[in-house]
């Protein structure tokens, strides 16, 4: 007896082992490499008929009862978890593939999982098992049961999906054909010996009773497939179901028996036909599409043929190539016809686009108002419009397939014409030109200045030629040429002349800037003793009329001063040699420098000062002439200040890279004519006023300063009386 459980024992580490093998080589061979569909579910059937296998093996050799118990449990993962896969296999051998959805496989293998729990609480409610022995058979360890009701449960599920499975491949080998029909044997032969083995130990018919074979039987299955896989390519050719292939044709196809009942309808085809198939199918055609009139008058005819039919779909219409084929059985007894529509619409509605874009070229080559040819690969002119029939005084008939272009051409043009002719034609040539002109005969002998436009017509060794008379243009543009070459010949002269009166203005004003200096330097020197010594004689003179004399006197030397000063002052200005120490300035501290050098001058004048300057603001200036410019500015203002007094605010406004310095009085104000000769040397904007205060040089300074700073500098006013308003711009320097 203990030759048979060692038999047994070996068989069942065989048979995990081959379906173990098996389940890893079909994953990688057919799944990962191929994504063949089945070879998924098959590859975990082959695993899981492994699990059974070996669990069987370990409840066998266990050393006590409850650890066989606990394998005997285990096994059945392999025994509830095969039917499910087993049938779910089997329908997408078949093609059913569109059947399986995730919820269905969800619940097959939840009851499964459900009875799984059943088996591993069976130690509580015995359902499964009614009562288990177990016998020692030397190191092995057999168990003899009686089942409960619950295990006839898990056979009856089990056996429920297995023959369901089975059923799908069984009809494979009735309808498929060739290697398919080969493929459905050598499957159901494998699974035929696991499940024979299964009954005979469910009936309890066995020689052995306590030794379930199912397991060991999987030998044959796995020996049977691995035969599949190597003679028929078992799982990596796999039949496509006839409803899966008619349900997914894109073109409509139906059936009709015959007597002219429609018996079968591609979805594409109720579509197309505007009809559902749960409606038509079993209805006469002339019945079932009773609104497709010329649909129904080409099947009338009864005979297999190919037409061309068109069909409606809510207003619209749709062409369709219509294929009628005869059915014949086995005897070559017609059994009906089968009806196939190739879609054609988009293939007419190009040929309908065609035609109307072949008129429209028709209509524009004869009407675009340019005399327009088409040319052969010979120089055979093969097409002419109406405007070259009116350029060449010959009709159509006349040139078309008649004449070569050649024969409207000038002697001293024909080559190079023919030139570019070679040229176009040759292959990736896009330096030839497309566009020249020539001398083109007409039919009278009269030569045309021609320009002409030509182009290979692409597909074609044809070429287009748009050809543009500009004789009277010609004319006009020699005309202009004359006119072009006198215009230069004038404006060169002109430019000579401008030349040599810049040069000239250029010396003059060189010649003002150093008399100006010289002079001031002249005029300086007696200046020099002039202003120390009439204080000391006005200071012994008691004489009042002599001293209102010297009064006078010393006001002219300090008004010459200042003017000879400025006049200097500007002169350097204006010179490119001068050279600016540029530094970061902050504006604030400048500001209040020149406001409290001049608050003696302020307050006697009655001017009240506003500075609106932020602290933070810092320029890019020379302090000194920063100082100079901030000073004349606001001298500026208070001179021309009413005698009541007048206010002065300073602003400044940073924008990117430059500030904006404002100073606004409300003195006297400007006209427009003033504002626009402020700058001016030696202008005085109120010339009856303040006569020996102001030199006319102050504002002129100011700009040469700013100027030199890379800003710019302007002035605004409502009018007179109405205050005035000096802008200046300086570039923005880093803050400290």
């Amino acid at each position: 007896m203990i030759e048979v459980y060692e038999t047994y024992f070996a068989l069942l580490i065989l048979s995990g082992f081959i379906s173990l093998n098996l389940a890893f080589y079909i994953w990688w061979k057919y799944w990962l490499e191929k994504r063949v569909q089945p070879a998924r579910t098959f590859a975990f059937s082959m695993a899981i008929v492994a699990t059974w296998a070996f669990a069987a093996a370990m409840a066998l050799i266990s050393p006590n009862a409850s650890q066989t118990y606990f394998w005997e449990q285990f096994k059945y993962i392999g025994i509830l978890l095969i039917p499910p896969s087993w049938l779910i296999f089997s329908l997408q051998w078949t093609g059913r593939g569109k059947w399986i959805t995730k919820k269905k496989i969800c619940i097959v293998y939840a009851i499964s999982l459900l009875l799984l729990a059943l088996i591993f609480t069976d130690s509580v409610h015995h359902l499964i098992w009614s009562n288990i022995e177990y016998v020692q058979i030397g190191p092995y360890l057999d168990t003899s049961v009686i089942h409960g009701i619950g295990w006839w449960l898990v056979l009856s599920y089990s056996y429920l999906l297995i023959l369901g499975g089975t059923f799908y491949l069984a009809r494979g080998f009735v309808t498929l054909r060739n290697v398919y029909r080969k493929q459905a044997i050598i499957l159901l032969l494998g699974s035929f010996a696991p499940w024979t083995a299964n009954i005979i130990y469910a009936l309890n018919v066995s020689i052995f009773p306590n030794i379930d074979f199912s397991s060991p039987a999987f030998i044959i299955t796995g020996l049977t497939f691995t035969w599949g896989f190597s003679q028929f390519r078992l799982i990596d050719v796999v039949p496509v179901a006839r409803d899966v292939v008619f349900e997914n044709m894109s073109d409509p196809v139906f059936v009709l028996d015959t007597q002219n009942r429609v018996v079968d309808i591609t979805p594409s085809a109720q579509k197309i036909l505007n009809c559902d198939a749960s409606e038509v199918i079993g209805k006469k055609a002339e019945e079932a599409f009773s609104d497709q009139h010329e649909f129904i008058k080409r099947l009338e005819e009864k005979k297999e043929s190919q037409v061309e039919v068109c069909l409606n779909e809510k207003e619209q219409e749709y062409y369709f190539d219509m294929q009628i084929t005869s059915l014949y059985d086995s005897h070559n007894n017609s059994n009906g016809r089968i009806i196939s529509l190739r879609d054609m619409t988009e293939r007419k509605q190009a040929e309908e686009t065609l035609r109307k874009s072949e008129e429209a070229y028709r209509a524009i080559f004869e009407n675009t108002g340019t005399a327009t040819i088409i040319i052969e690969d010979d120089t055979t002119i093969s097409l002419a419009n109406n405007g070259f029939q009116e350029l060449s005084g010959y009709t159509k008939e006349e040139v078309e397939g008649v004449k070569s272009w050649t024969e409207f051409v000038t002697d001293k043009d024909l080559e190079k014409m023919r030139g570019f002719h070679k040229r176009r034609r040759e292959k990736h040539n896009e330096s030839t030109l497309k566009s020249y002109e020539f001398q083109f005969v007409d039919k009278a002998g009269n030569v045309k200045n021609i320009l002409i436009s030509a182009d290979i017509i692409p597909g074609t060794k044809k070429s287009v030629a748009s050809l543009l008379n500009i004789t009277g243009q010609k004319m006009v543009l020699n005309e202009l040429r004359d006119a072009h070459e006198l215009l230069y010949t004038v404006n060169k002269d002109l430019e000579r002349k401008v030349k040599n009166r810049t040069a000239k203005i250029e010396r003059l004003i060189k010649q003002k800037d150093e008399f100006i200096n010289q002079l001031g330097h002249d005029l300086k020197t007696p200046l020099t003793p002039m202003m120390a010594l009439v204080p000391i004689i006005k200071g012994k003179i008691e004489n009042p009329k002599d001293k209102e004399l010297l009064e006078v006197l010393m006001r002219n030397v300090y008004y010459m001063r200042d003017l000879v000063t400025k006049t200097i002052d500007l002169a350097k200005l204006n010179s490119d040699k001068i050279e600016f120490s540029i530094e970061d300035t902050n504006l604030l501290s400048e500001v209040e420098s020149i406001i409290k050098n001049n608050h003696i001058l302020l307050e006697d004048n009655h001017i009240d000062v506003v500075n609106k300057i932020d602290e933070n603001i810092i320029v890019k200036a020379d302090k000194l002439r920063l100082n100079e410019l901030l000073n004349n500015l606001i001298t500026n203002s208070i001179k021309y200040a009413p005698e009541e007094g007048a206010d002065i605010t300073l602003d400044a406004k940073q924008k990117e890279d430059f500030v904006t310095i404002s100073i606004e009085d409300t003195g006297i104000g400007m006209t427009e004519k003033q504002i626009n000769h402020i700058f001016d040397e030696f202008y005085k904007a109120d010339d009856s006023r303040h006569d020996l205060d102001s030199s006319g040089l102050g504002l002129p300074i100011c700009k040469r300063i700013v100027k030199k700073h890379g800003g710019k500098i302007w002035a605004e006013s409502q009018g007179k009386g109405k205050g005035s308003t000096f802008y200046f711009t300086l570039k923005t320097g880093r803050t400290k």
